[in-house]
Protein backbone atom coordinates (compact mmCIF):
# COMPACT_ATOMS: atom_id res chain seq x y z
CA UNK A 1 0.00 0.00 0.00
CA UNK A 2 3.07 2.50 0.80
CA UNK A 3 3.98 2.41 -2.92
CA UNK A 4 0.90 3.20 -4.58
CA UNK A 5 0.33 6.08 -1.94
CA UNK A 6 3.76 6.89 -2.66
CA UNK A 7 2.80 7.46 -6.39
CA UNK A 8 -0.42 8.57 -6.00
CA UNK A 9 0.17 11.59 -3.63
CA UNK A 10 1.73 13.91 -6.32
CA UNK A 11 -0.74 13.65 -9.25
CA UNK A 12 -3.80 13.83 -6.10
CA UNK A 13 -1.85 16.76 -5.32
CA UNK A 14 -2.24 18.54 -8.15
CA UNK A 15 -5.74 17.64 -9.23
CA UNK A 16 -6.92 18.75 -6.08
CA UNK A 17 -6.24 22.28 -6.73
CA UNK A 18 -9.06 22.08 -9.68
CA UNK A 19 -11.77 20.54 -7.45
CA UNK A 20 -13.30 21.54 -3.87
CA UNK A 21 -11.90 19.65 -1.36
CA UNK A 22 -15.50 18.47 0.73
CA UNK A 23 -16.32 16.99 -2.71
CA UNK A 24 -13.14 15.34 -2.93
CA UNK A 25 -13.30 13.70 0.48
CA UNK A 26 -16.59 12.40 -0.11
CA UNK A 27 -15.20 10.88 -2.99
CA UNK A 28 -12.11 9.19 -1.19
CA UNK A 29 -14.25 7.82 1.33
CA UNK A 30 -16.27 6.01 -1.34
CA UNK A 31 -13.42 5.07 -3.15
CA UNK A 32 -12.18 4.02 0.44
CA UNK A 33 -14.82 1.84 0.74
CA UNK A 34 -15.47 0.38 -2.66
CA UNK A 35 -11.83 -0.90 -2.33
CA UNK A 36 -11.99 -2.05 0.92
CA UNK A 37 -15.45 -4.52 -0.04
CA UNK A 38 -13.65 -5.33 -2.80
CA UNK A 39 -10.48 -6.37 -0.58
CA UNK A 40 -12.76 -8.64 1.50
CA UNK A 41 -14.93 -10.18 -1.64
CA UNK A 42 -11.43 -11.03 -2.79
CA UNK A 43 -9.81 -12.85 0.21
CA UNK A 44 -12.97 -14.51 0.67
CA UNK A 45 -12.73 -16.80 -2.32
CA UNK A 46 -8.80 -16.71 -2.40
CA UNK A 47 -8.61 -13.99 -5.47
CA UNK A 48 -5.13 -12.75 -4.88
CA UNK A 49 -4.08 -10.31 -7.50
CA UNK A 50 -7.97 -8.92 -6.97
CA UNK A 51 -6.54 -8.63 -3.25
CA UNK A 52 -3.74 -6.54 -4.22
CA UNK A 53 -5.58 -4.15 -7.08
CA UNK A 54 -8.68 -3.92 -4.56
CA UNK A 55 -5.40 -2.75 -2.03
CA UNK A 56 -3.90 -0.30 -4.47
CA UNK A 57 -7.51 1.25 -5.13
CA UNK A 58 -8.03 2.15 -1.15
CA UNK A 59 -4.81 3.65 -1.31
CA UNK A 60 -5.80 6.04 -3.80
CA UNK A 61 -8.88 6.59 -1.53
CA UNK A 62 -6.56 7.38 1.62
CA UNK A 63 -3.99 9.33 -0.13
CA UNK A 64 -7.09 11.69 -2.49
CA UNK A 65 -8.31 11.93 1.79
CA UNK A 66 -5.30 13.06 3.69
CA UNK A 67 -4.48 15.68 0.63
CA UNK A 68 -7.74 17.19 0.93
CA UNK A 69 -7.54 16.93 4.53
CA UNK A 70 -4.64 18.83 5.03
CA UNK A 71 -5.97 21.23 2.46
CA UNK A 72 -8.91 22.10 4.26
CA UNK A 73 -7.43 22.29 7.96
CA UNK A 74 -4.02 24.64 6.43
Amino acid sequence: MFEMQSLASTPTGIGLGHFDNRVAITVATAVFLVGGAWGWQAAAVGDFVALLLSRALASIGVVLAWNASANLTG
